[in-house]
């Protein structure tokens, strides 16, 4: 009887050492998902704010990021006269405290740019390069949100 015994624990304790670990099991959770998708729905709705420009003296910005993930951009260039862009539409994606924006507009600015904020501080996104790595320059634009509830 205690060799039956024996072997009953020798085999649930094989059995159980193949099951694959899940956060119940280990206790640990993973902090950096489940952080992403709270923040994914915190960190929709209008900033505004005025970016560094090369030629001229800024870019006046209104962002709206909607709950659905997509986003809408306004710009006017601020020079002796204001020059106003259209809108650029697409779709924005947050990986840990980067928010990526990708146009699906296919004007010839923006083809091929590549526009990443940092969101490390709640209701603020800072610019970032098109590398998506913080800008070393005095020149740092920074986006203020202007409303509490998200957009959709």
């Amino acid at each position: 009887m205690e060799k039956l015994f024996l072997l009953g624990l020798l085999t649930g304790g094989l059995v159980a050492c193949n099951l694959p670990e899940t956060a119940e099991s280990t206790g640990i959770m993973e902090t950096s998902a489940v952080s992403a998708v709270d923040q994914q729905g915190e960190i929709a709705g209008v900033y505004q704010g005025v970016l560094p420009c090369a030629d001229c003296g800024g870019i006046e910005s209104t962002l709206t990021l909607r709950a659905d993930n997509s986003f809408t951009w306004r710009r006017t260039y601020l020079k002796n006269e204001p020059l106003s862009t259209p809108d650029q539409i697409g779709a924005w994606e947050l990986r840990e405290n980067t928010l990526e924006l990708f146009p699906t507009d296919n004007t010839p600015t923006t083809a091929h740019e590549r526009l990443c904020f940092a969101a490390e501080k709640p209701d603020t996104l800072i610019a970032l390069d098109i590398q998506c790595a913080p800008i070393t320059d005095s020149a740092v634009g920074i986006l203020e949100k202007q409303d509490a509830k998200p957009v959709r």
